[in-house]
């Protein structure tokens, strides 16, 4: 049976020069620590199909998100996740071996196609198949870095940007084309991951602590984390769970929701605006809001991945003005209300099959 889907191969830089130029069994257990770091961070909906030597193919069943952001996001965790690992292992290392002096040379590039494909079953074993899947592979040999002069990217191919229903352009990705033997010129963009690395990095961290918040709700919810993060983050669906009569997105920075997006919301008669001031895929965000009276507010929202799906708990502090008990109490109602309609959203496209296997279907 054809089935549509995404194709990402997580291509470790500079394997084989780390390779030859190091001891064996001293690279070896690097190469391995980092593959297992990078096992770990390539979460559901993203499933592993193999592993390439310097490499690991995977792929996601078309439908597994609502927001081709979200899965930007999940790549771009896969990538911070191996950066963070390597830089730990560089700060540890001894500098004792030929491997250890060697860490520098090694990074990451991730491929990501968006076509057809088949399952085979070769001696028990599941096998992506089709020229599609070929495609994702051939796109490793490039020269994206001789062209850009870029080590850490992320390669899409134009039907992958297209699936996605993303801006190349106000993310600032750069147009790229290749020919391929058999499979013709490719129309690409590079996706700088670096920059997004040490963009993230700078950012402190703001995040309404448990000991100091006002409020705390808790709920958890039958599906992964970055299917909970759409609901949470998508404009359209955050109206509905939050019961607001109006919720605009003011700016979409680089054709993104991310940390400085601003929004203007009208519930019955009160109107207030916010600001998401941190934003963490999918681990936490959080949001400044102001109401008419002037009254600010932080609110965190974090998520936490369970055998059962996913438990979300959000924090909420007031920051400026004294608050009475019944406005406390009135917030509270509140918040545990939009906690139960995200609830009985997600139950009602769970029992209506637009979620089957926790994957959304574009056509229910």
């Amino acid at each position: 049976m054809i089935s549509k889907g995404y194709f990402v191969i997580a291509d470790i830089t500079g394997y084989t020069e780390f390779l030859t130029l190091s001891g064996l069994e001293e690279a070896q257990g690097i190469l391995d620590h980092l593959f297992e770091g990078m096992v770990n961070a390539i979460k559901p909906p993203l499933q592993i199909s193999n592993f390439q030597g310097d490499a690991i193919l995977a792929f996601v069943p078309e439908g597994s998100f609502i927001q081709g952001q979200t899965f930007l996001e999940i790549l771009e965790n896969i990538y911070n996740s191996f950066v963070r690992l390597l830089e730990q292992m560089e700060q540890n290392a001894r500098r004792c071996c030929d491997a250890c002096d060697n860490l520098p040379k090694l990074d990451l590039k991730l491929l990501v196609h968006y076509g057809n494909y088949i399952v085979q079953n070769i001696r028990g074993r599941e096998e992506l198949s089709g020229p599609d899947v070929i495609l994702v592979h051939r796109m490793a040999k490039n020269d994206v870095e001789d062209t850009t002069g870029l080590r850490s990217y992320a390669l899409f191919t134009q039907a992958a940007i297209d699936a996605m229903e993303i801006d190349p352009r106000t993310m600032e990705m750069l147009p790229y084309t290749h020919s391929y033997l058999h499979l013709g010129e490719t129309k690409m963009y590079v996706h700088n991951l670096r920059a997004v690395y040490e963009s993230k990095r700078a950012n402190d961290r703001i995040f309404v602590k448990p000991d100091e918040a006002m409020l705390v709700c808790e709920t958890m919810l039958p599906i992964p984390p970055p299917l909970v993060w759409d609901y949470l983050t998508r404009p359209e669906l955050a109206k509905e769970w939050m019961m607001m009569d109006m919720l605009l997105l003011r700016d979409a920075l680089d054709g993104r929701v991310q940390r400085g997006s601003h929004f203007h919301c009208i519930r019955r008669t009160e109107e207030m605006k916010y600001t998401i001031v941190d934003w963490r895929p999918f681990e936490y965000f959080t949001i400044e809001s102001v109401n008419e009276d002037g009254q600010k507010q932080l609110t965190s929202y974090c998520l936490r991945s369970t055998s059962e799906g996913s438990r979300i708990t959000l924090y909420w502090k007031n920051e400026t003005l004294e608050i009475s008990r019944a406005d406390l109490d009135s917030y509270d109602k509140g918040y545990t209300e939009s906690m139960i309609k995200l609830q009985s959203m997600i139950t009602h496209d769970l029992t209506s099959g637009k979620i089957v296997n926790t994957q959304i279907l574009t056509q229910p």
